[in-house]
């Protein structure tokens, strides 16, 4: 069979290697569909420390069973499946308090390969979080499973009666998952901020109350908070004139132009970028997580979703998160519970997920379709492994 290997950062291959086989407890897929995400951009830039190097690429999938090893019972070659890439051991300390994505042998039966002809799956995963896919629902809709569990997963650590408005910052796969979410756990207005035409354009066909380039929330960020932070954050540039000048406002943008840019009139969204008591971080950037606890109202929850590389580190003003009451939530992963929530949000049709699919490419497009994420070209693609 085909199937991509992540070399080292930067690059792929496409290999011919024998087809799996499956073992006591296994199934072997026929992949019909793996999805490209935030998580595969990471780890094609710079690496991750959950999918190694070389070897095989990919975790978003659907497709149907191929064979089935001894003692597998349930499944049948041709039966059509949704499915995720792990599964929590259940007899660790996390897993018998319920926290199963902190399970302390989460990686011990990883399903990776997603980017090739057949995907093995092993035991664990079998029995807890592989569904049988219902009548009619698409490979491309089901391949949503795993981004959407993480979704439900993170939703469900809010404290949604206390909210009264939400700020999502980054409008990529996982921000417009989160937004096309949040009306079924909060009636709270919304704000989405994100960089790149086709992102804002989506996020506007989402009920948010306002859609706003990053560039232009960083700037009204700035003359809210009075704060020059932004000129000090990774990947920032300028020298001391830069940090210590009294930023300056930029000059006012006619509503006609404003609203040509797919951005609200600034008398129209005066009074709605302040009073955010939930935050939700999807950028994965540092800067992003320094704006999160910028635009932070006093009380709120802080929901950091996007994850960063390991020994990043940020300032935070200790007497805001002391003295305002601000809570942190990390959000890392899924359990079986959110993995059968997020199926029934894709059998029932509501949610729409189908649109933040860019265009279909093969294997040989993998790396370009990555290099096109990376360029804000697209949101996510499709690969279809036999094309």
């Amino acid at each position: 069979m085909q199937a991509a290997f992540l070399v080292q950062p930067g690059r792929l291959e496409i290999r011919e290697v024998p087809d799996p086989q499956p073992e006591a407890g296994e199934i072997v897929v026929r992949v019909e569909c793996a999805l490209t995400g935030g998580t595969d951009l990471k780890a094609y830039r710079r690496g991750h420390p959950w999918i190694p190097m070389p070897g095989p690429f990919g975790h978003q999938w659907a497709g149907s069973v191929h064979r089935v090893g001894q003692g597998v019972k349930g499944f049948e070659p041709g039966m059509s499946l949704l499915g995720v890439h792990s599964a929590p051991c259940m007899q660790c300390r996390p897993c018998s308090r319920k926290r199963y994505s902190l399970c302390d042998r989460l990686g011990e039966q990883m399903v990776l390969g997603a980017f090739a002809q057949y995907l093995k799956i092993p035991p664990r995963v079998v029995r807890q979080n592989l569904l049988r896919r219902p009548t009619g629902m698409t490979a491309t809709r089901a391949a949503f499973l795993e981004p959407l569990s993480c979704v439900v997963h993170a939703m469900r650590l809010v404290q949604w009666r206390e909210v009264h408005r939400v700020l999502i910052l980054g409008l990529g796969s996982m921000g417009l998952l989160f937004a096309r979410l949040l009306p079924k756990f909060t009636s709270a207005p919304i704000v989405g901020v994100g960089r790149g035409a086709e992102r804002l354009a989506l996020a506007r066909q989402s009920r948010l109350e306002v859609v706003l380039d990053a560039s232009e929330f960083e700037a009204r960020l700035l003359r809210r908070t009075g704060s020059c932070d932004a000129a000090q954050r990774p990947n920032s540039t300028g020298g001391l004139e830069a940090r210590f000048a009294r930023p300056q406002p930029p000059a006012a943008q006619a509503p006609e132009t404003a609203r040509a840019a797919g951005l609200p009139a600034p008398a129209d969204d005066a009074g709605k970028l302040s009073g955010f008591d939930c935050v939700i971080e999807c950028t994965g950037r540092p800067e992003g997580w320094q704006s999160a606890f910028e635009a932070a109202d006093p009380g709120a929850q802080v929901l950091l979703f996007g994850g960063l590389a390991k020994g990043t580190r940020i300032e935070i003003d200790t007497y805001r998160m002391h003295y305002e009451q601000l809570r942190l939530l990390g959000s890392f992963h899924f359990g079986p519970p959110d993995v059968r929530a997020a199926a029934e949000l894709l059998e029932s049709k509501e949610l729409v997920v189908e649109d933040l699919v860019s265009g279909q490419v093969g294997l040989a497009g993998l790396e370009q379709a990555l290099q096109w994420m990376g360029e804000r070209k697209g949101i996510k693609y499709a690969v279809d492994p036999w094309t």
